[in-house]
This record gives structure tokens, C-alpha cells and sequence, in this order.
């Protein structure tokens, strides 16, 4: 996927937590609250800031700030393909 090039590294990651399923259910429940998981985000990077790589943050943010990308990635994490 096109501009999606962290999703894999992220569902991988969820992947090794055991929290890929949970976090695309997560994802479809919360629908319009993901608006304000973006902004949540956003407010409280520079106290988590140094858990992902640089940019990171804002990638999920803009994710959760649109349905649209919400729901594709939600599609990503529910297919069987993580290698």
C-alpha cells in the first residue's frame, strides 16, 4: 500500500503483543471517538514521544484524524498477511 509504508511495522508489532485483532476491533468500535484519539495523540507526544521513531506519532494521528484511513488500516490488521 502506497503511503502506508509504517502499517506493516505496526501490525507486525501488534502482531507480537497479541494485539492486532484487539486493536482492529478497538479501531471499528471507537469510529467517530478515533477524532479525539488523534487529538489525544497529538496532546501527549511530548510525554511518549521517545517510545516510536520520529514521526511516528503524527503517522497515527493523521491515521485516527481520518475515517478513511482508519477503516483501510483496520482492513490491513484484519488480513492474514503480517509476515
Amino acid at each position: 500500500m502506497e503511503g502506508h509504508d509504517s502499517w506493516q511495522a505496526w501490525a507486525q508489532a501488534l502482531e507480537r503483543r497479541r494485539l492486532k485483532y484487539f486493536t482492529a476491533a478497538f479501531l471499528e468500535a471507537a469510529g467517530p471517538l478515533t477524532l479525539l484519539l488523534s487529538q489525544l495523540t497529538i496532546i501527549t507526544q511530548p510525554f511518549f514521544g521517545k517510545l516510536l521513531p520520529t514521526g511516528q506519532w503524527e503517522e497515527i494521528a493523521r491515521l485516527l484524524e481520518d475515517g478513511n484511513e482508519s477503516r483501510l488500516f483496520v482492513a490491513f490488521l484484519q488480513e492474514d498477511k503480517v509476515d
